[in-house]
């Protein structure tokens, strides 16, 4: 799953790196060669472009962080089972370690 997020985080990288500068370039086009009606209308596509992507990318990221809560409480789970069965070996070699010391301490009388 890491290496999805981090696959869809590259492309939204890339395209906020590039995006603007295309839009941009194709405006400075369009005025400068005197395009006024398609200016508008590129405008008006460009702002609803950029005002969609930016609610869709909101709600990818979030559900993207509540993705990774969910993982980081998963490994949080499995790490405190760890830390419980390291903790039942630990009581499991005293009390073996005890009952040869009491068998040594029988024996060598």
């Amino acid at each position: 799953m890491l290496d999805r997020i981090k696959k869809e985080i590259k492309w939204w990288s890339f395209a906020a790196k590039t995006l603007p500068f295309a839009a941009l370039a194709m405006l400075i086009s369009l005025h400068y060669f005197s395009y006024v009606s398609w200016y508008s209308i590129l405008t008006i596509i460009i702002i609803v472009v950029f005002f969609s992507m930016s609610v869709f990318w909101w709600w990818w990221a979030l559900d993207r962080i509540f993705q990774i809560i969910k993982i980081l409480k998963e490994t949080e789970k499995n790490f405190l089972s760890v830390k419980e069965d390291i903790s039942d070996t630990k009581d499991i070699l005293c009390k073996e370690s005890n009952n040869n010391q009491e068998w040594r301490d029988q024996h060598s009388k």
